[in-house]
């Protein structure tokens, strides 16, 4: 299927190629591997030098190679060398989704570079800050408003390219990371950025889960300091087993109390706003899928009760709006207007009024599941505790106003406290504006980052 969708995406480009210079290259944007390269006069730095953090890009082919090993070492050793200094490195790695890429001109770029800006405004003097852009043929073609035609071929090779190179990667990242007490990685993933994610920690992240199920009494062993996807362009059938033995693990609890470590091995972050992915990747994956693969209906017991989970929606529907998955709600506070302010609050307290928005956590005893904006059959939504390790948030459109509204400072907020709570559960930080009573309070520093980040300066979007 994915040589058949290659050929088809070749053809077509050689064919609209003799009308017009449609077919976007098949090569680095990067390459420049100076050390001291000039981004203000070259765009093809492999790192960019800005005030307060350097931008690290590294490529990769569509079957998941490295472009150019020199310019990944050249990123990698600028990292380690960031990471023997005294406080350590800040690492950022965004990858970026369909229809986009490393130009420098791109608009994934730009955002990344405001949210970089913004992160080290709020970041340690004495750390240092390093962004790494992943990018890949996103766009393969341009012009005659035909790039919503790449879906399928850019959908397969995105799960090529996480399955490649990438893994090694983020294997890399992450020794850096445990080699110093004091270093801080943390993944992003947006739209098929987020499928090249998933596929290149999938079997990772599921060895890891498979362990804390065997050894309960062991700490689960987390990747980084937070792995999180935003809108991702992943059908829920590719997360299914992960989430199949993080519940087991959640579930044959012998009681429902918080975890001495809340945190979370995965973030998945969507917004009622993405309309690609409501409405444009179930048209998608139902030309593509639906009418070739035969599906069954999967019978599940968790916690009682049984399940029949249809592998039609798993695979039409992506993982965020999938909604028996969901953990959380964010919803709108009506009596905001439905208009944030600076400072709002996610507190989440059992769903009450909540500064600018309302936090359902799905996963409290004796929830209401028609109140956590689900179905009002309670069967319809699988069980969890407050301690499941995978966290499906689905957020109003005040909080993420669409697709691409990526690094906005609503998420640049969220990305920040998921770093503090690492940095506070490994012993690397404690700071009192995070924490309520000693322990830490995820929601209250959020808030806090978010009144910096938007009384510091304008360096990330807020729509």
């Amino acid at each position: 299927m994915y040589k058949i969708h290659i050929m088809m995406s070749a053809i077509a480009c050689l064919i609209l190629s003799l009308f017009i210079d449609g077919c976007a290259q098949n090569k680095p944007w990067r390459g420049n591997n100076l050390p001291n390269c000039d981004y203000n006069k070259e765009s093809n730095c492999t790192i960019e030098k800005h005030d307060g953090y350097d931008l690290g890009f590294i490529e990769f082919s569509e079957r998941g190679n490295y472009f150019d090993e020199k310019s990944k070492d050249l990123v990698l050793n600028k990292i380690k060398s960031y990471s023997k200094e005294s406080h350590g490195v800040t690492v950022i790695v965004f990858v970026h989704g369909w229809k986009h890429n490393a130009s420098f001109d791109d608009e994934n770029v730009k955002s990344f570079r405001k949210a970089l800006a913004a992160i080290s405004k709020t970041n340690s003097k004495n750390r240092k800050v390093v962004g790494v852009y992943v990018g890949w043929r996103g766009l393969s073609f341009h012009g005659l408003q035909l790039e919503n035609a790449t879906f399928w071929d850019r959908k397969a090779v995105a799960e090529e390219v996480g399955k490649g190179g990438v893994t090694d990667l983020f294997l890399e990242l992450e020794q850096i990371d445990n080699n110093k007490t004091g270093n801080i990685l943390t993944i992003v993933g947006h739209s098929f950025g987020g499928a090249i994610v998933l596929s290149a920690l999938d079997e990772i992240l599921l060895e890891r889960l498979i362990y804390k199920k065997n050894h309960p009494k062991q700490p689960l062993n987390y990747f980084g300091d937070g792995v999180i996807l935003i809108n991702p362009a992943i059908e829920a059938n590719q997360i299914f087993q992960l989430q199949e033995v993080a519940r087991e693990i959640d579930l044959n609890k012998k009681d429902n109390n918080k975890s001495k470590d809340p945190r979370k091995i995965l973030h998945v972050i969507s917004t009622e706003a993405d309309i690609p992915t409501k409405f444009v990747f179930p048209i998608g994956q139902f030309l593509g899928t639906a009418l070739t693969w035969n599906q069954e209906n999967i019978k599940r017991e968790y916690d009682g009760h049984s399940y029949n989970l249809s592998e039609y929606d798993l695979d039409l529907t992506t993982v965020g709006n999938f909604k028996p998955f969901h953990t959380a709600n964010l919803i709108e506070n009506p009596e905001v207007n439905k208009q944030p302010v600076a400072g709002g609050n996610i507190k989440a307290v059992d769903g009450d009024q909540a500064g600018d928005w309302i936090y359902k956590d799905c996963c409290i005893k004796n929830i209401k599941i028609e109140e956590c904006n689900l179905s009002k059959n309670a069967k319809y939504h699988l069980p969890c505790t407050e301690s499941f390790p995978i966290s499906f948030l689905y957020t109003a459109k005040s909080f993420i106003n669409g697709h691409n509204d990526i690094f906005n400072c609503n998420i640049v907020s969220y990305l920040l406290a998921t770093v503090s709570e690492a940095l506070f559960y490994q012993g690397k930080g404690n700071a009192s504006e995070c924490t309520d009573k000693e322990d830490f309070n995820f929601t209250k520093c959020f808030d806090k980052h978010l009144k910096g980040l938007e009384s510091a300066s304008k360096k990330c979007d807020n729509k």
